[in-house]
């Protein structure tokens, strides 16, 4: 069964990558490869069948696990405190040796490679998730806590240390944090592993599933919450695993699962394998009750230290409603139902592109018990608990951007699903051509992925088809999405195929006034001043009171030398924001063009007195006393406009 939904998978891909669109997104990435590298992620995956069907003829050289089709726990309980080397001697395969020697070689040669490879095939291109908005929120010094406050607050204390060690400020030292919640991900992943499997040959195989699932991509340089909020799922899910057998102090577990959900609110779905795993310590029915709250207690006093106020809890929700209800906001209503064949398609183009490897092992699984699959261990239980809410919620999350671009989201609900399927694969680990089949189809699939974000035009295709024409997206997703790619284009120099994609964001969605701000400073940028005023005057007209709008319209009226209508905009300007010193100088510029010589005096001695080396200010100075005619400061577009 296992080799024939292999097989499935492979022809799905080979089709996909034939016929890439933005429906089967979750296995259309080989396509926008080079050649060679197409043939090599297709190879993997090729081979990976092949032996699959070879190793379905072999014998397995050892019986198979007890519990096969859950995740197994030891088969007995072990009191809190005693070493699980000295209670898995003698039983199911372990050995104190196997234990011992195998902890020395995984952190001095598994995870330094793993953490260069990280690194070197690290994304390039940011359209995926937030990516673009994080990374100029680091940039800029301040990035939004939206729903994740806690890991944008360790995200701007990291972007601090690296601006006081001096590093430059660009997005390959930024990778570097997601590279290091990678190497702790591993390290985590390997604790999981030794929880559920006993047999030292299953462990490397489930432990290579994990690191080789499509969801480790959070990990190669990826600039976003959720490498950060990852590394706590796993953390909370070997610590659940721990908690249920005894070990550790009662009270860990609960804090752990606190920081998880400050770290980002949809990480509540845990709280059922939290309770199971609480409840199956033997400890008194007041005292497990007790420690039910503790999450519910440390979550909201760490939201509120890390910026988050009460009203701001409920907005994640609030804005999933809308876009499932769409009554009172069109233009974030998703195209399809959350009950629709559109979604469970994009449920399913996720399942194979976060864990392609764990879900055919999970229908292998399902389809060999005949529906016998209720799980009676703690370790099953609690995985259980974790993967089936996890899973529910990211099937039925509808949001207004293309399923693809939020894939993060959908990755991170997932993971504890990934998890439980990878663990079956321990099942086949005595069968040698199987279990390399299952690490080059998930060795396959992964580096597709990783190299379509590594590569900067195979990036930029795979988005471009993710958002085309033929997507069927919500107004505000297009938009949005349509936006970074003009950002991206804008950073670049490319000002025409800017303006192209600012106008597509204008066109699907007219009432955001961002992206009339967005047109019309690209339009200044290309000479083309008069539409650059009638796009900025319209933005305001809908609401913008952004700086750059005003600063911005002054200028344009600037360039066709009608310094008198500049006036008030450039006064909006340093209103909307005082802390930036060009905003007061093109005021200054504007009133000693239209007459008012003793009014730009007073406003570039004020700039002086704060800026003291402000060039163009001391320039207009020095000016001021040679010439009438000081010009106008240049204009740079606003970053995620």
């Amino acid at each position: 069964m296992l080799a024939l939904l292999a097989a499935a998978y492979a022809a799905a891909v080979v089709i996909a990558t034939l016929n890439p669109g933005p429906r089967n997104w979750g296995l259309h990435p080989p396509a926008f490869l080079p050649d060679t590298l197409r043939w090599l992620a297709l190879g993997l995956t090729g081979a990976g069948v092949v032996a699959l069907l070879v190793g379905a003829r072999e014998r397995s050289t050892s019986p198979s696990p007890r519990g096969e089709g859950a995740a197994a726990t030891p088969a007995r309980p072990r009191p809190r405190g005693r070493s699980r080397v000295g209670a898995h001697r003698g039983s199911r395969g372990g050995s104190r040796g196997n234990s011992v020697v195998s902890a020395p070689w995984l952190w001095l040669a598994v995870l330094p490679v793993y953490g260069a490879l990280l690194y070197l095939l690290r994304a390039r291109t940011f359209f995926l998730g937030d990516g673009l908005v994080w990374l100029n929120g680091l940039l800029g010094g301040d990035t939004q806590p939206f729903n994740e406050p806690l890991a944008s607050a360790l995200w701007q204390a990291f972007a601090t240390a690296t601006r006081a060690l001096g590093l430059p400020q660009l997005d390959s030292t930024f990778a570097i944090l997601p590279v290091l919640c990678g190497v702790a991900a591993a390290a985590l992943a390997w604790g999981i592993v030794r929880e559920t499997v006993v047999d030292p040959a299953a462990r490397w195989l489930v432990w290579a599933l994990l690191l080789t699932a499509g969801f480790t991509q959070l990990y190669f340089g990826y600039i976003e919450s959720y490498p950060i909020v990852s590394v706590s799922v796993t953390g909370t899910l070997w610590l659940a695993l721990r908690h249920a057998r005894g070990a550790d102090p009662p009270w860990l577990l609960g804090i752990a699962l606190g920081v998880t959900i400050a770290t980002h609110l949809a990480t509540l779905f845990l709280f059922p394998a939290y309770a199971v795993a609480v409840w199956r310590r033997g400890d008194g029915v007041p005292a497990k009750a007790a420690r039910l709250v503790i999450p519910l207690v440390i979550a909201p006093v760490l939201l509120v230290l890390a910026g988050s106020p009460p009203r701001a809890w409920i907005e994640p929700f609030r804005t999933a409603a809308r876009a499932t209800g769409g009554a009172h906001a069109a233009h974030l209503e998703a195209p399809h139902g959350t009950v629709s064949v559109e979604r469970a398609v994009d449920f399913g183009n996720a399942l194979l592109l976060v864990a392609p490897v764990p879900t055919l092992l999970l229908l292998s699984w399902a389809a060999r018990r005949r529906g016998r699959i209720v799980p009676e261990r703690a370790g099953s239980q609690i995985l259980a608990a974790a993967a089936i809410p996890g899973a529910l919620t990211a099937a039925a999350l509808n949001l207004p951007v293309a399923p693809a671009q939020d894939w993060d989201l959908t990755a991170l609900l997932l993971i504890p699903l990934a998890v439980a399927g990878a663990v079956l694969g321990r099942a086949i680990a005595t069968r040698r051509s199987a279990a390399a089949g299952l690490v080059a189809i998930s060795m396959g699939s992964l580096l597709a992925f990783v190299l379509v974000n590594a590569i900067e035009s195979a990036g930029i295709a795979r988005f471009k088809t993710l958002v085309g024409p033929s997507a069927s997206i919500a107004p505000y997703g297009k938009g949005y999405a349509v936006s970074m790619l003009s950002e991206y284009y804008e950073d670049r120099g490319d000002q025409d195929s800017a303006l192209v994609y600012a106008e597509a964001a204008l066109a699907a969605e007219p009432t955001n006034h961002r992206y009339w701000v967005r047109a019309g400073t690209i339009l200044y940028n290309l000479g083309r001043h008069e539409e650059a005023i009638a796009r900025l005057t319209e933005a305001i007209r809908r609401g913008s009171r952004r700086a750059e709008a005003y600063n911005n319209l002054g200028l344009s009226f600037m360039r066709t030398n009608r310094p008198s209508l500049a006036i008030p905009h450039f006064r909006s300007a340093v209103a909307a924001d005082s802390t930036r010193p060009d905003y007061p100088q093109n005021l200054g510029v504007a009133l000693f063009q239209s007459g008012q010589v003793d009014s730009a005096r007073e406003v570039w001695t004020a700039v002086l007195e704060r800026w003291p080396d402000f060039p163009l200010t001391r320039r207009s100075m020095e000016r001021f006393r040679e010439t009438p005619t000081p010009s106008p400061a240049p204009v740079r577009g606003p970053r995620g406009a």
